[in-house]
C-alpha cells in the first residue's frame, strides 16, 4: 500500500525536535568548548554545562526513537525506529484511551491491540488533542470493531 493512503495519527514535534537538536549542539560546544578555554571555569559550571549536555542527549534521543503511527481504512501502521513497519488489523485494536491530561493541546494516546500471536499489546503515542485524524480513527474503528474500548 502507498504511503499517500495512510493517515498519519502520532504527531512529529518538529519544532521540539530542532529545538532539542540545537541545545544538544550548544550544550556539546560548552562542554567541549570550555576545556579548551585557557580561563578555568569553576566546578558548579562545568557540572551544570555537563547536566545539560547529559539532559539534552537523552531528550533527544528519546524524541528521534519515537514510533510514527498511520492507519487506512482496514490497519494500523506501527513504525519503529529499530523494527521494521508493523500492520495491525483495526478489528484486532482492542481499546483506544486518551489521556486526560493535555499538555498545550497534545494528548498522550494508548492503543491496546491483539499481536500476530493473539497476545495483547500496546503502544503509546502522542497527537493534537483536536486533530481530524484522531476523531476520524474513533469513528474507524467503532465503526469495524463495535466492541472497542474507546476511553
Amino acid at each position: 500500500m502507498e504511503t499517500s493512503d495512510k493517515i498519519k495519527l502520532s504527531s512529529d514535534l518538529i519544532f521540539t525536535k530542532l529545538v532539542c537538536v540545537f541545545g544538544l549542539l550548544l550544550s556539546l560546544v560548552l562542554v567541549f568548548g570550555s576545556s579548551k578555554n585557557t580561563i578555568d571555569d569553576d566546578f558548579k559550571t562545568d557540572l551544570e554545562h555537563k547536566l545539560l549536555l547529559l539532559t539534552t542527549t537523552v531528550l533527544t534521543g528519546y524524541l528521534l526513537t519515537r514510533p510514527s503511527i498511520c492507519y487506512d481504512d482496514t490497519n494500523l501502521y506501527i513504525k519503529k525506529i529499530s523494527k521494521k513497519e508493523t500492520i495491525i488489523p483495526l478489528k484486532n485494536v482492542t481499546s483506544f484511551f486518551e489521556n486526560p491530561f493535555v499538555n498545550k493541546g497534545t494528548a498522550i494516546y494508548t492503543i491496546e491491540y491483539k499481536n500476530n500471536s493473539a497476545d495483547n499489546d500496546s503502544i503509546k503515542f502522542a497527537a493534537n488533542h483536536s486533530s481530524e485524524s484522531i476523531k476520524t480513527f474513533k469513528i474507524l474503528i467503532r465503526k469495524i470493531n463495535p466492541p472497542v474500548e474507546i476511553v
